[in-house]
């Protein structure tokens, strides 16, 4: 973890930036990367109704999202 502290508005510029329907020039990443990120890493078929990307759970809706907590901080 870093430690980030950030305010709402940069918080939602990082993760505008990061969606899959984001485009050019504010998106940190590829088209390819995005879909890498996003991808189903089963190697038998398709997993249950959720998956961890690289980095991202992922659900079979499109949805994406991070979780985690930073124990002792504000």
């Amino acid at each position: 973890h870093g430690g980030w502290v950030a305010s709402a508005e940069a918080l939602l510029k990082l993760i505008l930036s990061t969606e899959p329907h984001c485009t050019q020039p504010a998106c940190l990443l590829t088209t390819a990367s995005m879909e890498a990120m996003l991808a189903d890493p089963a190697l038998d078929g398709p997993s249950a109704s959720y998956w961890y990307g690289l980095g991202w759970e992922v659900n079979s809706f499109g949805n994406s999202w991070h979780t985690g907590s930073l124990p002792g901080c504000c």
